[in-house]
């Protein structure tokens, strides 16, 4: 009874932190955008509300009242002045995004943009990301209009120094999908079953297309960020299972060759 009164707390908490600084980072981002129609070399700075949500959210609901533990190593370095780190991994839950946010605002860059699938652009984080100037929408049933958007958004909105992150899993790990996806792949993929708790195996063409839209640039990187929780957390009326519980985050810089999307999925997993 008492880790379900701390999740409807934390959840209740959460929201009223995301609505008030949702409004405030929208009115604050359009200000930005009407600028920018004079001024185009001015950075629109709403993003740095972004940095406000994550830390308050993370601080006063993940940690304090869900009592939840966030350990994070990092062998990366901070994006320089002039460099785009594309930031990928498995899906994070929900309440593990604003930890998750936290950690590559902290650690690698302020300025984030995110690949999105497309049935975001009419959602309340839709109309966000495109106010911030922080969204690139892509059509996961349709590779050919995924590169087009991808190649589009990089060319229109890819800053320096910004972090692009994509999840390429494309939906947040829960049991059944991942034995699902074990089982439609392991022909396909050698080494899928070294990942046993998460799924990334890049089927919509979206990360691919992303890191050969910047490979061969000069200040380009790219980031694998794993994130795993010690407890169920595919769903956020379960919130009450994560009271207690660990959240660990691992980033890694790597290197990634020119290759097809298939080889690309085998050199990941291993």
């Amino acid at each position: 009874m008492w880790n379900h009164a701390r999740a409807i707390l934390a959840l209740s908490i959460a929201s009223v932190i995301t609505l008030i600084l949702g409004s405030t980072g929208i009115k604050t981002a359009i200000f930005f955008k009407l600028l920018r129609l004079r001024f185009p070399k001015i950075k629109n700075q709403a993003y740095r509300v972004i940095w406000l949500w994550a830390f308050l959210v993370e601080t006063i609901c993940i940690k304090l009242i869900l009592r939840i533990t966030v350990t994070a190593t990092s062998g990366v370095m901070p994006a320089s002045k002039d460099e785009v780190v594309v930031c990928f991994g498995n899906h994070p839950s929900t309440f593990a995004i604003p930890s998750f946010v936290r950690f590559i605002t902290s650690n690698i860059c302020g300025d984030i943009l995110a690949i999105a699938k497309k049935e975001y652009k009419y959602h309340p984080i839709g109309l966000l990301l495109w106010c911030f100037d922080a969204g690139i929408f892509v059509d996961r049933e349709n590779s050919a209009k995924s590169k087009v958007a991808v190649e589009e958004g990089i060319r229109k909105l890819a800053r320096t120094p910004s972090a692009i992150i994509i999840f390429p899993d494309l939906h947040r790990p829960c049991e059944e999908l991942i034995i699902k996806d074990r089982k439609k792949y392991e022909t396909k993929i050698i080494g899928i079953e070294k990942w046993l708790h998460h799924t990334l195996v890049p089927r919509s063409g979206g990360l691919f297309t992303l890191l050969q839209s910047l490979n061969g640039r000069n200040n380009f990187r790219a980031v694998h960020i794993m994130t795993a929780v010690s407890r169920d957390d595919s769903r956020l009326w379960n919130t009450r299972n994560l009271c207690g519980a660990k959240l660990k985050m691992d980033a890694k810089q790597i290197h990634i060759p020119p290759c097809s999307q298939w080889a690309l999925a085998v050199y990941l997993l291993n």
